[in-house]
């Protein structure tokens, strides 16, 4: 999100300088939305996945005095509902040290969902 702003607002200067009169709110805005509707790709859970993994490769203490960092994927069914859970595993010496829930992906709808009502949920899309 950071970053379309960022280039929503580079988009806007361009616009701006090189017309002369516009108005920079209203450009802003007709540029945010441009960005916003071209710049979805297509979530699967394989991209999921692989922000999972670059997350783990990127965690800056993995390797660092004895830590490890890895992900978990936890397959859940229960009467319609269909879906695969996904932590973040920290272990020290061999000892799990904490857990990071990082939602779930629906296998109904094929969406990731990023939130829980009652714990902190890393999201995998923004952190990657």
């Amino acid at each position: 999100m950071k970053n379309l702003f960022k280039e929503a607002h580079k988009l806007t200067k361009e616009m701006v300088k090189k017309y002369g009169d516009v108005d920079y709110k209203a450009q802003f805005a007709v540029c945010l939305s441009y960005l916003a509707n071209n710049n979805e790709e297509e979530v699967t859970f394989s991209t999921i996945e692989e922000a999972a993994k670059k997350y783990c490769e990127n965690c800056s203490y993995n390797g660092v005095n004895g830590w490890y960092v890895d992900y978990s994927i936890n397959n859940w069914i229960k009467g319609s509902y269909n879906r695969t859970y996904i932590e973040i595993r920290e272990y020290r010496k061999g000892t799990l040290r904490s857990i990071k829930k990082c939602g779930y992906w629906d296998n109904n709808t094929n969406e990731y969902v990023a939130f829980d009502r009652y714990s902190k949920v890393l999201n995998l899309l923004e952190v990657a």
